[in-house]
């Protein structure tokens, strides 16, 4: 079903107050005013509701089945306490008469001290509007439903356009354009309309438009570049593209596999067997040990994009904003699959998600732990979830189950994966390996992770340089002063470490064969 018809039933259904979390004020407004005047069901021989709306700049606006606006009132600007009660006057004198009044940014008058008198406002406004032919619709980027309106708001999210909406807006756009420009053919049209996916209707017109000036054509290239930059501006999740594939990840070999098993999974002959194309990936052990590589690599690998989360970004200082964000996340990955949706460092996200902990946040974290285990339970679009833990202790038991076939701890590595990686990063430099002793290269860096290794060959760089102001070839000595003149964090935080391995061989897979855990894990087929 539509939204569309969502919000026709629900006013159909008489609920008083509906609460629509949106950044798109003008796509809720030409909803709302197709179902004022296309009334269906046993009521389409109704006649049009009229459309109001209010906001603080302005007062009230009546607007027409065209969207054509007329002031109102404008003595009710300012705050919403005047216009409700006008809202109310107006109900208590014609209380047949069809309305649909829309409220803006609502969510900037609820709070404590005197804003609680919108809070009673909305109560008897919900009251009195039951019996009535009238319906308020708020329109705001989050809801703020605080518990004495929870039983008279209906909160509905606003999803993302789909891709026979954007084919609407490209087509009006197309037809609006004056002048020559090249006409985009069938294939064309998918992959800007895919291209598109994951943008508002105004962005996506926004970046189309762009592409008409620069190029005189609609190029899904340039959507994808602007796309990203949007993404970012929203602060709360990045768009990412992996230039680095699973050739960039030294050892990890049964994770490895795990990722080379997904991508086979992930096609329509895997679909019409009967495969999930979703999934869901927990990566844990200490920091530095390639978790956030491997993700990147995983959505590389996949040729799918990487919606990267940072746990800081959700939370907000709002009522309802952080549950908002995360909302959002899922309405992009599930409007951008298929993708990685990838949450890094997770537990910083549901630190103190216990019922006593979260105390402090009004119960922000459970609600937010909530809705992912939510999301990762009843998904249907082809999104990999993939998620991080330096420190699998503050990643709460109820998620922990929702990741069982696809846990994995990432323990430093072993000789074999140690000449791996210093290949890697040897060649990174520029540097041929073939003309270091890598032996005992090896043998310097145990106990060291693949960051510290990375870190240590750019220092031994600086020390070489340094040495013959850039005459000095970078040479073993240089690399070995440089390893020995760091302490790992395996030796610095050693009980930590050990704790994490305890933990490990009851809770995860080994992601690599030769760091095998003596656990009932490790015989699992991968």
């Amino acid at each position: 079903m539509s939204f569309t018809e969502d919000l026709r039933v629900l006013i159909r259904a008489r609920y008083p107050i509906i609460w629509v979390e949106t950044y798109e004020e003008e796509r809720v407004l030409r909803y709302v005013i197709e179902v004022a005047n296309k009334p269906k069901g046993d009521d389409e021989t109704a006649p049009p509701k009229e459309v109001v709306l209010w906001s603080q700049a302005v007062g009230t606006e009546t607007i027409d089945a065209k969207g054509q606006r007329e002031l109102l009132d404008g003595a009710l600007a300012g705050e919403p306490i005047t216009a409700l009660g006008k809202f109310m006057a107006d109900v208590r004198d014609e209380p047949g008469k069809g309305r649909i009044i829309v409220m803006r940014d609502m969510h900037r008058f609820f709070g404590d001290g005197p804003t609680m008198v919108t809070y009673r406002l909305l109560r008897d406004a919900a009251n009195a509007l039951r019996e009535s032919s009238t319906t308020i619709v708020i329109t705001s980027p989050f809801a703020t439903i605080q518990s004495e309106l929870v039983k008279d708001v209906m909160v509905v999210p606003l999803p993302l356009p789909t891709a026979d909406e954007l084919q609407v807006r490209l087509d009006e756009i197309l037809e609006g354009v004056e002048g020559k420009i090249e006409r985009p053919k069938n294939g064309q049209v998918e992959r800007i309309l895919k291209a598109g996916l994951g943008l508002s209707e105004d962005e996506f017109a926004g970046v189309v438009k762009e592409s008409l000036v620069r190029s005189k054509k609609v190029d899904h290239r340039i959507i994808l570049k602007q796309k990203e930059q949007i993404i970012r501006k929203s602060g709360v999740v990045e768009f990412f593209s992996s230039v680095e594939g699973l050739e960039a990840v030294g050892g990890l070999d049964l994770l490895r596999a795990w990722v080379h098993r997904r991508a086979l999974a992930s096609t329509e002959k895997a679909a019409k067997f009967g495969l999930s194309q979703k999934a869901n990936l927990l990566l844990t052990g200490p920091p530095g040990t390639g978790k956030t590589l491997t993700a990147k690599a995983t959505a590389n690998h996949l040729g799918i994009p990487m919606l990267w989360v940072r746990s800081e970004s959700i939370f907000g200082r709002f009522v309802g904003e952080s549950e908002g964000n995360m909302r959002r996340v899922f309405d992009l990955a599930n409007a951008v699959a298929p993708c990685v949706l990838f949450i890094d460092e997770g537990e910083k996200l549901f630190a103190g998600s216990s019922a006593g902990a979260s105390a402090g946040d009004s119960g922000v974290t459970r609600k937010v732990l909530g809705q992912l285990l939510t999301y990762l339970q009843e998904r249907t679009a082809p999104v990999t979830v993939i998620l991080t833990a330096n420190d699998p202790f503050g990643i709460p038991p109820e998620l922990m189950s929702r990741f069982l076939s696809g846990t994995f701890f990432v323990d430093f590595p072993q000789p074999e994966e140690r000449l791996d990686i210093l290949n890697i990063h040897l060649k990174k430099v520029k540097r041929d390996p073939k003309n270091y002793d890598l032996k005992a290269l090896v043998a310097a860096t145990d106990g060291f992770s693949g960051r510290e290794i990375e870190q240590g060959i750019s220092e031994a760089l600086d020390i070489a340089y340094a040495e013959g102001e850039g005459k000095t070839e970078l040479a073993n000595r240089h690399i070995l002063a440089a390893f020995d003149g760091m302490t790992p964090i395996s030796k610095s935080r050693r009980a930590e470490v050990e704790a994490m391995r305890d933990w490990a061989k009851s809770n995860a897979r080994p992601a690599s064969a030769n760091n095998r855990l003596t656990s009932k894990k490790v015989g699992v087929d991968l």
